[in-house]
């Protein structure tokens, strides 16, 4: 495998890392508010 190819499988493997946890983040979230967190 190339460099730039390794280094690009990384940058996507930590940007959908992060949008995996800031999905779940939101979930999360919006599950306390439904089971009454206030």
């Amino acid at each position: 495998m190339s460099i730039s190819g390794a280094i690009g499988l990384v940058v996507f493997g930590i940007a959908f890392g992060a949008l995996t946890f800031i999905t779940v983040r939101k979930a999360e979230g919006q599950r306390m508010e439904a089971t009454g967190g206030r």
